[in-house]
């Protein structure tokens, strides 16, 4: 029932917000342009030179840097990995031309946006993915979380250029201690080629099961999960949790939250309807980390999440 419940009531408050009010959101999020990227202003940025780029990259830059300001330093395949332009990139996963595996949905690059390192996202014309990445981005701006800030926006291509999280993915820091979980892994393995998709994540986050906590601990759950509270505090899904979308921050080791082109914004709609929604973000935080079955969270991390996830009791409509 909690199921049938989620996805009808988005599905419906999508297809109504899509189709009768995506050109009043495009005209209200552009009114609030210059509020959005002042609020970016102070969220997490770093500077190009914080990468340890070789040779003369600021020269290589400044030439092939575009009316928008930016400049592409690689293009982002559907692995995240990077293929550069201006030579190495230290301690970024990298990929040359031939192995590059061409992204689905949108068009990702890594660019320098005068001085300062972002991820600038064509959408390829889907609009409604870049409200729901846009409005999200901004709703969670003041909200003390650990997301990418707004760089620049363009409402007629579209495309949004938010923040370099610097430091290690999830995924990539998994698949090197042998989880198959990259899609190039996928495609190269005849075995998980013609596999559904459900599958591949299930096989996925069991061998992650064994390892997982050799990468974070459980501070850096504890962390997410805080983050995650904050998100649905301000009526935000995710919707998108997965390995892949977790960035562990250089400097200070944290979470980060990234890819929001996905997520629900349901600010009306009630305590008991929202938790219904919200459901689906806490069921995969408990599946990717096995927080059930788990001895040192068996008593602590899920009733600590219950507590993180309460919004209320309300009778059901």
């Amino acid at each position: 029932m909690r199921t049938i419940i989620r996805k009808g009531y988005a599905l419906i408050g999508n297809y109504i917000e899509n189709h009768f009010y995506q050109e009043k959101l495009l005209q209200s999020l552009k009114e609030k342009r210059a509020e959005i990227l002042e609020r970016g202003m102070s969220g997490y940025r770093i500077r190009t030179e914080e990468l340890d780029l070789e040779g003369d990259w600021k020269h290589l830059l400044e030439r092939c840097r575009d009316i928008s300001g930016e400049s592409v330093i690689a293009d982002v395949d559907h692995d995240g990995y990077f293929l550069s332009y201006i030579g190495e990139l230290h301690d970024m996963p990298t990929v040359t031309k031939e192995k590059f595996k061409v992204r689905r949905r949108s068009d990702l690059f890594l660019v320098d946006s005068s001085g300062w390192t972002g991820l600038r996202k064509d959408y390829r014309g889907r609009f409604w993915a870049f409200i729901c990445e846009l409005r999200a981005l901004h709703v969670l701006a003041e909200a003390d979380i650990h997301i990418p800030a707004v760089m620049n926006i363009n409402f007629e291509t579209p495309s949004l250029t938010v923040s370099y999280i610097h430091g290690k993915n999830l995924a990539e820091e998994l698949a090197k201690r042998g989880v198959m979980i990259r899609n190039r892994d996928f495609m190269d393995n005849p075995e998980y080629r013609t596999m559904h998709n459900k599958e591949r994540w299930k096989r996925a986050v069991e061998a992650a099961r064994d390892v997982i906590y050799e990468v974070i601990d459980n501070k850096f759950v504890d962390e997410l999960l805080e983050q995650m509270a904050k998100m649905h505090q301000h009526r935000i899904c995710w919707n998108d949790i997965k390995y892949g979308n977790i960035m562990i921050e250089q400097n200070t080791g944290k979470p980060f939250l990234i890819d929001f082109d996905h997520a629900g914004y349901y600010p009306h709609a009630s305590d008991w309807i929202f938790k219904q929604l919200s459901s689906r973000d806490l069921s995969l935080i408990r599946a990717l980390f096995h927080l059930e079955g788990e001895a040192e969270y068996s008593s602590r991390g899920l009733s600590r999440i219950k507590s993180l996830f309460d919004f209320g009791e309300e009778t059901s409509p």
